[in-house]
């Protein structure tokens, strides 16, 4: 196959036409539907058996748990909040009620954590496992891009990065719907949570900004046992990337009430180059791609 994940939705929005209720189309980690004065945030994910997670060693309230967080990350990169779910499940004949029960109560369990419902979903049989989540939530504040970086503009991160899968933080991990909420209300200019490795997620924002960034590895807050490269490229860390001016990012520094460590990691610059590395060689560097 030719086409890359990104190409592929580039090329398939262009064919795509909107009603004026969509104020934010395909492209943002949510699309946002305007219903009067509330403003809806919709987005879907899925997970794959031995893809997002290992058969046969993952637990299965872990894996229900995975599946609303990182539709719960999609919501925080917008700076929203969460409201209700559906979910399908689609499973091959060799599983337990207890497999379900569990897997059911990770999905739950995080729902009660943060006041969403599930509201409905399908169950079928495959030929692997295989689990899809819509998420619905609202802007409480106005939601958040990432076609608005601008040019001199702090690049910066929550948490740490690398070594998410082998380190189980994948399975584990908490969506930082306060902090995106947080960030969303003290003026940043764009944001995405990083799913499938810095650097691609980056060059989304990138992309999207038209306008190219610098970025000092050396400065990267890595996860215990992650290397730099592991934190550019592997993904699955469900942190937030957000680019914002000086003066936004000292305010936000001094006012962050989280322990949730933040990062300065680079700047935005003009011209549409990508990301640039300071003090690291990329020559071999390979970013995740679905379709691989």
């Amino acid at each position: 196959m030719s086409l890359n994940e990104d190409d592929f939705i580039n090329q398939f929005i262009k064919h795509l036409s909107f009603d004026k209720l969509v104020t934010i189309p395909p492209g943002d980690d949510c699309a946002e539907l305007s219903l009067g004065p509330t403003k809806l945030l919709l987005a879907v994910d899925q997970l794959s058996a031995d893809i997002h997670y290992l058969k046969a060693t993952t637990p299965p309230i872990r894996i229900g748990h995975k599946l609303l967080a990182r539709n719960l990350s999609d919501i925080a990169a917008m700076g929203g909040v969460p409201n209700y779910a559906l979910m399908t499940i689609a499973l091959t004949e060799d599983h337990s009620d207890e497999f379900l029960t569990e897997m059911s109560d990770g999905v739950r369990l995080l729902a009660e954590q943060h006041d969403v419902q599930i509201i409905g979903g399908d169950f079928g049989k495959a030929k692997t496992d295989h689990f899809t989540l819509t998420i619905i939530g609202h802007a409480k504040y106005t939601a958040i891009r990432r076609n608005n970086a601008e040019v001199d503009d702090i690049v910066a991160v929550t948490g740490v990065l690398g070594n998410s899968f082998q380190s189980g933080h994948h399975l584990t991990f908490t969506p930082r719907i306060k902090e995106g909420q947080f960030l969303a209300q003290n003026g940043i200019h764009s944001m995405i949570d990083i799913s499938d490795g810095l650097l691609k997620d980056c060059n989304r924002i990138l992309n999207a900004s038209e306008a190219s960034a610098e970025l000092n590895v050396q400065q990267l807050p890595l996860r215990r046992g992650a290397s730099i490269q592991q934190a550019l490229t592997e993904g699955e860390d469900y942190e937030l990337l957000f680019t914002c001016s000086k003066t936004c990012y000292e305010l936000i520094q001094k006012n962050w009430p989280f322990e949730t460590k933040l990062t300065q990691i680079g700047r935005i610059k003009s011209g549409q180059g990508g990301c640039i590395l300071n003090g690291h060689d990329v020559s071999n560097l390979s970013t995740f791609e679905h379709f691989d």
